[in-house]
């Protein structure tokens, strides 16, 4: 398994991973109404048309993406998400370090976010801070989220 810079020719395979990851994985933490509305947002549309606004990284597996990961370039730890079957085999590890070290080299001092109920605990192992919970907004739907910090140093 292997961190490479998203492509473009990655969008649609990239939209399918992550809606299926937020149905199959972030399902266990969050309501199916907030499921919906959260999964139906993502597209390669997306993907494609927001290329200059992250720092976007997938890992690759045989051939296969199987997690994405981008920050801004302020520091906002955009997105992680990692295809159910690869849930805790390195891959989100590997991602992690990857977009870490990358924001290092751009000068970033510190990654922020807003984790998921699902993805606190992987943050947390890997040195981050909550500092507080609070709600996203995703249309009508406010869904839980925790505000984390990290010195990168």
């Amino acid at each position: 398994m292997h961190a490479r810079k998203f492509r473009i020719s990655d969008a649609a395979e990239v939209a399918r991973m992550h809606r299926n990851t937020i149905r199959f994985v972030n399902s266990k933490d969050y309501p199916q109404k907030q499921i919906k509305i959260w999964a139906d947002r993502t597209s390669a549309k997306r993907f494609r048309n927001s290329i200059d606004m992250f720092y976007r990284f997938v890992a690759v597996d045989n051939g296969k993406i199987v997690g994405y990961g981008d920050f801004k370039k302020e520091g906002e730890l955009a997105g992680l998400y990692v295809h159910k079957e690869y849930q805790g085999k390195g891959a989100g590890y590997l991602l992690l370090k990857k977009l870490e070290e990358s924001a290092k080299q751009k000068g970033i001092k510190k990654f922020y976010m807003y984790s998921t109920i699902t993805a606190k605990d992987f943050y947390k192992m890997h040195g981050y801070r909550i500092v507080r919970k609070t709600k996203f907004s995703i249309k009508n739907q406010k869904l839980i989220v925790y505000y984390m910090e990290k010195k990168l140093r």
